[in-house]
């Protein structure tokens, strides 16, 4: 069969029609890039914020402060925009799940992991959520293609974990307990956001899903504390009163902020390489404040964890075929 060739019409400069297109296109693009570095600002140095924490009160008690400061922030914004929450109490039933494996059980976990291990190591053995991501949408719920670039980046963050672990168990240190409660907590919220993504098909306004979010991660955790760490234990420091709020006002509601928009307009894959850019700031803010410094196999490790998320999110470019022309 004999091939034609379509060209745009020249309107005032060459191939006007795809130019506009391609500048569509490039809006879209801009405004996922710019929600998904919004969140990773917000979630990097609240590592840090929660080690910092730690010395005045126990890990779950980090978490419901943080968790119920921004249900405090949310809730206000609500009542200023005169959005009726109580109108979505039923179809908020299914935002419970969301907010516990999104919220309440990973901060836990991630603030328990650092009473072992240094905040830095925490942030880079959470960039494993992608891993765990893909593993889901793939293996489990069949929703995307297991294609050979994402079963290797798989396999290469494994290495990675692997490489970071294995180390510490050979010198007998006590890091078991930290890298395990990390993982979980990555686990969780590549459960998380696969979840979330059906939440967006109740027709719930976006800063609805983000106030039963929280206020239900801070409603499970709410008994715990009371019982096991009331507020008349707690240290009051001023980095306690820096790390609450800056952890429950940026890195908590500001960021659930940029999570739905990435959320909704690129999916959970795509969000979950927020993780892969959070623990390059993670780690300057820990060695600037704290003089943290991975060991080699913990910085090979990171590299290969690195790697595997780039191949998982398949980042590296394909050839395309030429966009000033169009075969038929």
């Amino acid at each position: 069969m004999q091939k034609k060739t379509i060209q745009y019409k020249k309107k005032g400069s060459p191939y006007t029609p795809l130019r506009r297109k391609n500048w569509a296109e490039s809006g879209i693009i801009m405004r996922k890039i710019v929600f998904l570095l919004g969140l990773a600002c917000c979630w990097g140095p609240s590592y840090l914020c929660m080690m910092w924490a730690l010395e005045s009160c126990k890990p779950h008690t980090i978490a419901m402060i943080r968790l119920g400061i921004a249900t405090l922030v949310v809730g206000s914004l609500h009542v200023l925009w005169k959005i009726p929450i109580q109108k979505y109490i039923k179809q908020s039933l299914a935002i419970l799940p969301f907010g516990l494996f999104s919220a309440s059980i990973p901060f836990t976990l991630i603030a328990l992991s650092e009473t072992e291990i240094s905040s830095s190591l925490a942030a880079v053995l959470n960039g494993s959520t992608p891993l765990f991501t893909v593993f889901l949408s793939v293996a489990i719920l069949k929703k995307e293609k297991a294609s050979l670039s994402r079963v290797l980046g798989i396999l290469v963050g494994i290495l990675g974990l692997a490489l970071v672990y294995l180390p510490s168990v050979s010198l007998k240190n006590s890091s078991g307990l930290g890298f395990f409660a990390m993982l979980g907590a990555s686990l969780c919220y590549a459960i998380g956001m696969v979840y979330g993504r059906t939440i967006q098909q109740k027709e719930v306004p976006t800063s609805v899903i983000i106030f039963y979010q929280v206020f239900y991660g801070f409603v499970s955790l709410l008994p715990f504390v009371l019982f096991f760490d009331p507020p008349w234990n707690w240290i009051y420091t001023e980095k306690f009163l820096i790390a609450s709020l800056y952890t429950g006002i940026i890195s908590t509601s500001l960021a659930f902020f940029f999570y739905q928009k990435v959320l909704q307009t690129a999916g959970a894959t795509y969000l979950s390489t927020a993780v892969l850019i959070a623990p390059l700031i993670s780690l300057f803010l820990g060695n600037l404040f704290e003089g943290e410094k991975l060991t080699f196999f913990e910085t090979l490790g990171t590299l290969c964890i690195f790697s595997g998320l780039i191949l998982v999110n398949e980042m590296i470019p394909k050839r395309r075929k030429s966009l000033s022309t169009q075969s038929v």
